[in-house]
This record gives structure tokens, C-alpha cells and sequence, in this order.
């Protein structure tokens, strides 16, 4: 059995130097990494619309955010879209279709 299964799945070789792991990571600063996060924005009893309002204005710094300094908002650099709350929620509104769902995911919100 052990046999078949290598044969489907191979050899896993646990040498760190070939899969990354162990002592031999590189130093801080010459890391290369990326992150990706989605959260879906909407859901249950049709408070949507409010989460997406409070992430824009969070995201966009219309409101406090303890983690943000506020010396650094003029360097923000907006690449397309909205550039306030309000308006990415009329531009929501002319998307949107007539009926929605209480539990509809109304957006998606990425961080890179």
C-alpha cells in the first residue's frame, strides 16, 4: 500500500533547503512575499449596505482608524473608481439591481 501511494504521490522530500522551511530562511529584509485578503462585504439581515458605507469610509479615511496615520493621508493614490464613501454608494445604488437580497454578498473587497 505505502508503495502505491508514493507512486500516485511521489517522494516529499523534507530537505529545508528545497522547500523553504528550516534555519536557512532568508534575513528580514531581503523576504519577498505578497498578501491577499478578501472579505465579502453584505449578509445576514440586510445590513449590506451599512457594511459596505463603513468599509468605504474606513478604507477611503473618512473616518478615525487607530492603526492609520493621519499625517499619511495625502499620499493615498487612488487608481480608479470612488474617491468617497458617498459616492461609491450612489455608484452602488445605479449598479445594483431593483430587488436585492436580505443576505446578499453586496460587494467583494480585496487588500493587497
Amino acid at each position: 500500500m505505502t508503495d502505491a501511494a508514493k507512486k500516485v504521490m511521489g517522494q516529499i522530500d523534507i530537505d529545508p533547503r528545497k522547500n523553504g522551511g528550516g534555519s536557512l530562511r532568508r534575513p528580514r529584509g531581503e523576504r519577498k512575499y505578497g498578501i491577499l485578503r478578501l472579505t465579502k462585504l453584505g449578509g445576514k439581515g440586510g445590513y449590506g449596505k451599512s457594511k459596505l458605507a463603513a468599509a468605504a469610509r474606513h478604507n477611503l479615511r473618512e473616518r478615525d482608524a487607530p492603526n492609520a496615520r493621519p499625517e499619511d493621508r495625502d499620499r493615498n493614490i487612488y487608481l480608479a473608481g470612488a474617491k468617497t464613501a458617498r459616492d461609491l454608494m450612489k455608484l452602488w445604488e445605479e449598479l445594483a439591481p431593483e430587488k436585492v437580497r436580505t443576505n446578499a454578498v453586496h460587494a467583494l473587497e480585496y487588500v493587497l
